[in-house]
């Protein structure tokens, strides 16, 4: 997350090109290398505040970061590749993440800031970059109110921004948390089940119409039963799933855990020592997509939408294809 332009926290606001925040994350990488296995590699992601684009020098900040990126983005022919073979690289970024309430809109009312934006976007539509964005309600910001907060959070700014620009409508990107847990389940919700304004049915929307669109399901409460019972439902294992395409959701669905900011949560903590652990966050994942009837039609394709989720979906969203 890029917290040096709006939290102005550290000397390093000014750091348009995210050169420093970069070498920070890839000396956290380096840091822990000695303590992951020899199967592990980890893909980092460069943070980037829209807003910084704002100004009136807002375009030469747009040229500082694409040379940033020339420099130390991986480029999508060498990013396919990850698909069939490890890439071995830890000082490349292979995608970037954008927050918006650090304090933008992606997609303003503003005339020359939308521009500017645009411009990014189709920059990043030519390189194939994937994108991370957060899209829930609650979240971390740097000021404003809750309303003003979700406003720019809302997947309507991505909707229109696709619907009005259909030059974008291979941006690779990646809707973080899926709207949260608490729009899917309100989704599943007879009395919400036709609102149009709900989260996850926008999300869902996008991922129908648009071929490089995700959602990860980072931070859900896996040992909530309604929280995997309405994710078993809106993936066509078992029930009523309230989108009518939910076989293209289980190509468009993909795994994430949120770590390390879950690791105090009860989906995170295993059962029998109470110590944090990832598997017992995915193993929840997994039991709660199986044991909604125990039958074996659900089982099997509880496991088949499983395997998308953690293996296949991923790797399309990251490496391409798919």
């Amino acid at each position: 997350m890029d917290f040096d332009k709006n939290l102005e926290a550290t000397e390093i606001g000014s750091d348009v090109s995210c050169q420093l925040q970069f070498e920070r994350l890839i000396e956290a990488i380096s840091a822990t290398a000695s303590s992951q296995p020899d199967n592990v590699e980890i893909y980092p992601f460069a943070g980037f505040a829209l807003n910084k684009l704002d100004g009136p020098d807002g375009l030469q900040r747009l040229e500082d970061f694409k040379k940033w990126w020339n420099a130390n983005g991986l480029v999508c022919i060498t990013r396919y590749q990850g698909r069939d073979k490890p890439l071995h690289t830890k000082s490349k970024a292979i995608g970037i993440k954008l927050y918006p309430p650090l304090g933008f809109n992606p997609y303003p009312n503003d005339s020359q800031v939308k521009s500017r934006y645009l411009s990014f976007f189709r920059w990043c539509v030519d390189n194939d970059i994937p994108i991370t964005v957060h899209c829930q309600e609650s979240s971390f910001s740097t000021g404003g109110n809750t309303n003003a907060v979700n406003a720019r959070t809302h997947p309507m700014n991505w909707m229109k921004l696709f619907n009005e620009n259909p030059e974008l409508s291979k941006l690779r990107i990646n809707f973080g948390h899926f709207g949260g847990s608490g729009q899917l389940c309100n989704l599943m919700n007879e009395c919400d089940a036709e609102n149009s304004s709900n989260w996850t049915r926008i999300i869902c929307q996008m991922l129908c119409a648009f071929p490089n669109t995700y959602a990860d399901i980072s931070a859900f409460g896996m040992a909530e039963p309604k929280i995997c019972k309405s994710l078993s439902c809106i993936l066509g294992i078992e029930g009523d799933s309230p989108v009518d395409k939910y076989d293209e959701l289980r190509k468009k669905i993909i795994w994430g855990s949120d770590v390390p900011m879950v690791i105090s949560s009860p989906s995170y903590l295993n059962q029998d020592n109470g110590k944090p652990s990832y598997a017992a966050l995915l193993d929840r994942f997994l039991l709660g997509l199986l044991n909604n009837s125990g039958s074996d039609s659900v089982v099997r394709n509880g496991y088949e939408v499983f395997n998308r989720i953690t293996r296949s979906n991923p790797t399309n969203f990251l490496f391409g294809g798919g």
